[in-house]
Formats: structure tokens, sequence, C-alpha cells
């Protein structure tokens, strides 16, 4: 039975201090794949909040591991409609970043990335696509 840190629910919230955040993320990676629930929690639960969700993104990018690439292509996915024009270039820039961290995954992110590419026109998915063609070439 897995047993909930509510610690660690706690901590991903000061994601939202940009005094904090940077050391905040640092925290969370030192848990591990603990956090991993905490993060992906964090990264779908509302739009916009580009900075603190990117740094969400990157944190389970650095931790790594099945859950934590399930949890970023969620995050990619997600449908969210936002009609403040501002949130939704911000939204726009969280899903780039899933995008950009996507790739560190290697050609198992490809599908993702690709798909992101047709059904929401990601031009950074796409981007990333491209370089796992050209490197599958050489």
């Amino acid at each position: 039975m897995n047993v909930v840190d509510w610690s660690i629910y706690e901590l991903v919230k000061e994601l939202d201090d940009l005094e904090k955040a940077e050391s905040v993320r640092s925290r969370l990676i030192e848990r591990g794949k603990k956090a991993v629930p905490a993060l992906a929690h964090f990264l779908h639960e509302r739009p916009g909040n580009l900075r603190p969700r990117s740094l969400a993104a990157e944190a389970l990018r650095i931790i790594g591991g099945q859950d934590a690439f399930d949890a970023l292509v969620k995050g990619l996915e997600a449908f969210a409609w936002v009609e403040d024009p501002v949130l939704a270039l911000e939204e726009e820039a969280v899903k780039n970043r899933i995008a950009a961290e996507l790739k560190y995954f290697g050609q198992g992110a490809a599908w993702p990335l690709l798909k992101a590419l047709g059904e929401k026109r990601l031009i950074a998915a796409g981007g990333f696509c491209l370089g796992f063609m050209v490197f599958s070439w050489e």
C-alpha cells in the first residue's frame, strides 16, 4: 500500500513563490520518485502559471522514470480551454516546455510529440520530432 506524503504536496505548492522556486525544485528532485505524483498534480491542476509549472516539468524530467514520462505526456495532451488570450499564450508556453522536457526521454517521446504537433499545432513538438528523425538517420 502506498502512503501519500502530504509534505511533498505542500512543498510543491511553494513553486508558486518565485523567490524560492529554484531551491524548491531542487528539494523536490532530491525526493526522487516520491515527488512525481505531487509534481504531476501541480503540472495538470490549472492553466497558465508558466514559471512554476515549467519548473515542475523540468523536475519530472530530471527525476525520470515511466511515471514521470507519463505525467509529462498527460500534461502535453491535457486540453485547457482558456478564453483569456494572455493566459492562453501562457498555457501554450507551458506545453512547449513540456515538449522540451519530453525530448530528453528519447525516441519513445516521438509519438506523443507528433500527436501534439498534429492535434494542438504545437510547433516545438514538431521541431523535437524532426531532431529525432535527423539523428536516427545518421
